[in-house]
């Protein structure tokens, strides 16, 4: 009646090992995938339960009555949910490792395998990663698992240094990372896999394994739907209790604030064309920043007004409003991790700039690092400078229907990340190979020499690869 509580009680018994009467234990069967770990059901029926057994951290039952520090029953649950946060953080980051040995895997094999010669076999084969919808598909996700790689990291420290006030932006830090991290995991490994081929389907090659076995990820420590309306529950929420002078932004939008979006985006309809308009802009990673904000802000007030008029003039239920704003509230929470992914790789990319700047506070708005000639940090905003094209030819269609983008500098942001695809191709190796990944955890033959496992089958596999 109070919510969920944690509890610990025995289930079996202790020498014959079967189950206590009114517990009811159940298999789960074998699954798609992670079949090492051994899920079930249990349930429980007329248990007795101890008072002594209640974890009563946040409620207690105190003489036939129950006792709570947090009365209300929304806060007392999130505060349940708390205990997961770790979980999430770990989740996510376990899932950018499997992202990291999918790209290892597919970037050496791309770089080792030929295909097809480009004059009717006068001229040697291509080699994969030479092949423009390979450096198309790997480029991209490359450069997305930079990005979140960053964004982990600062989450992980906020997450280990956190103080009594930071416990809600954590939770939605945890929540918004573990979600993209998971959805971007899933998708760069079936492109891993598919940029492989029939190599890549073979279980040696470990990455259609690593596909299945981590796509519960997405699903486990947190629903990634759910995490995702938690985000922008707490977005709407902080919106509303400013502007009603309840509390100032806390750190979840104080960004946005603090480089003066909210009056531009009030004030000026289309100030990111006019940014976009020169070439230069086209690389600033900075500019793209801007856009990130001002999209979401928008979207944050279209939400706010949406749920406003249905539960004020069309008389829904607060949950029926909610239910069918669900489009508008996912797109609300990507938007907050485009632009919160995007700050950390611009703080990071000064840190590789400016080592002393190592563990500050990253400054409101970001220091501009074009004119830094360091091959590492350039390469680092060519990086960042793909992921930030990614992101927006995914949501184009939004840029283009509020007029925030013409239609000539969409085509201009389509042909800019094109280039920079065939340009990190050449860098391609280097990137993954700083995962460091240890050759005993790689374990794929076709990361290696793939050949060399079947010339006892075909010896003449040998002499043609040499020839």
């Amino acid at each position: 009646n109070y919510g969920i509580h944690p509890f610990i009680t025995p289930i079996r018994d202790p020498a014959t090992k079967q189950p206590l009467s009114g517990v009811y234990i159940g298999d789960c069967g074998f699954k798609m995938g992670l079949n090492g770990v051994d899920n079930g059901r249990l349930a429980f029926h007329n248990v007795r339960v101890p008072y002594d057994n209640l974890l009563n951290k946040f409620g207690d039952v105190i003489d036939g009555k129950y006792v709570t520090s947090i009365p209300h029953h929304g806060a007392r649950f999130n505060s349940m949910l708390e205990a997961l946060v770790g979980g999430r953080v770990a989740v996510g980051a376990c899932s950018l490792s499997g992202a990291k040995l999918g790209l290892l895997i597919a970037v050496r094999y791309g770089l080792s395998r030929r295909q097809f010669s480009p004059n009717q076999g006068k001229e040697p084969e291509m080699l994969l990663l030479d092949w423009y919808s390979h450096q198309r598909r790997l480029m991209p996700a490359l450069a997305g698992t930079y990005a979140f790689q960053i964004y982990g990291n600062y989450v992980r420290h906020r997450f280990q240094h956190q103080g009594e006030k930071d416990h809600r932006e954590i939770f939605l830090l945890a929540a918004s990372f573990k979600a993209m991290a998971t959805w971007h995991k899933a998708e760069t490994l079936q492109l891993c896999r598919e940029c492989c081929g029939g190599q890549g389907f073979s279980a040696e090659s470990r990455i259609g394994v690593l596909r299945t076995d981590s796509d519960v990820d997405l699903t486990y420590e947190g629903d990634n739907t759910v995490l995702m309306q938690a985000v922008s529950k707490a977005l709407l929420q902080e919106f509303s209790s400013y502007f009603k002078g309840k509390k100032p932004l806390t750190a979840m939008l104080k960004y946005t604030w603090m480089s003066g979006h909210i009056g531009r985006v009030f004030r000026n309809k289309n100030f990111i064309v006019q940014m976009l308009a020169s070439e230069s802009s086209l690389h600033s990673p900075e500019v793209y920043l801007d856009a990130f904000a001002y999209r979401e802000f928008k979207l944050l007030r279209q939400l706010a007004r949406d749920l406003k008029d249905k539960t004020k003039v069309k008389k829904m239920s607060g949950f029926d409003a909610w239910n069918t704003s669900m489009d508008l509230i996912m797109h609300l929470a990507r938007s907050y991790v485009d632009r919160v992914s995007l700050e950390r790789f611009l703080a990071a990319i000064q840190v590789a700039a400016d080592p002393s700047l190592a563990g500050k506070p990253a400054p409101a708005s970001p220091i501009p690092t074009t004119d830094i000639q360091a091959p590492n940090v350039q390469t680092l905003r060519a990086m960042c400078n793909l992921y930030c094209m990614t992101r927006m030819e995914r949501d184009m269609a939004w840029f283009l229907e509020h007029q925030f983008l013409a239609p000539s500098r969409a085509r201009a942001i389509h042909v800019e990340s094109m280039k920079l695809c065939t340009q990190l191709r050449e860098v391609a190796l280097p990137l993954v190979e700083a995962f460091d990944i240890p050759e005993v955890l790689v374990a794929a033959p076709i990361a290696g020499d793939w050949l060399a496992p079947k010339t006892d089958v075909v010896p003449w596999l040998v002499n043609k690869e040499q020839a």
